[in-house]
């Protein structure tokens, strides 16, 4: 056995090295790898003096007492819609209402493109690994009834068109709120 080869199987911590009799005459025979065995185990203890952390004392009563709280925290939840905010009273500022519409916009808006990116990808890697799709694809016109076809490029338009004006809507929620929030002579 070489130097090389004990040390490697010391560090590699290979079961049956202990039960190895070249492994152990080696160790006993050389030197070298009897002192670099010495300072491994010397650099172990200091790095696992540092390493090792014990938790604190109280960690074992809040695991404990988690699952109780989790529990008890879904049992107070309040569903979605009572936990709504109220109507503004007029003379009131409607700017949390505002922050509402733009949060829920922005969110139909992440979740449309979140789908898009997906369809995107999905047939982009479709292109990738199934060349014989776009022969299948221009296929189709001719399977499909002309009806069916057209009405399914009227759906797409809609939803291309759906999805720009949900865009429209949200960038100007997004110029009103900022209006709103600027005092009053400023541009």
């Amino acid at each position: 056995m070489t130097c090389n080869e004990w040390r490697r199987d010391w560090l590699d911590g290979a079961p049956l090295r202990e039960t190895n009799a070249d492994w152990q005459a080696h160790r006993f025979t050389c030197a070298d790898c009897s002192a670099w065995e010495r300072r491994q185990e010397a650099f172990d203890t200091v790095v696992s003096q540092v390493l090792f952390v014990a938790p604190p004392a109280e960690l074992g009563t809040r695991l404990a007492s988690l699952p109780w709280r989790l529990a008890r925290a879904r049992w107070h939840a309040r569903p979605v819609l009572e936990s709504a905010a109220p109507l503004p009273l007029p003379g009131q500022s409607t700017r949390g209402s505002l922050h509402g519409a733009l949060d829920l916009t922005l969110l139909i808006m992440i979740t449309l493109a979140a789908v898009g990116m997906a369809a995107f990808v999905l047939t982009f890697v479709a292109g990738l690994v199934l060349p014989w799709l776009q022969n299948l694809l221009s296929a189709l016109p001719f399977v499909f009834n002309p009806v069916l076809v057209s009405a399914a490029e009227d759906v797409a338009a809609t939803a291309v068109q759906a999805f720009a004006t949900l865009m429209l809507l949200g960038l100007l929620l997004l110029q009103v709120e900022r209006s709103a929030s600027r005092p009053l002579g400023e541009g």
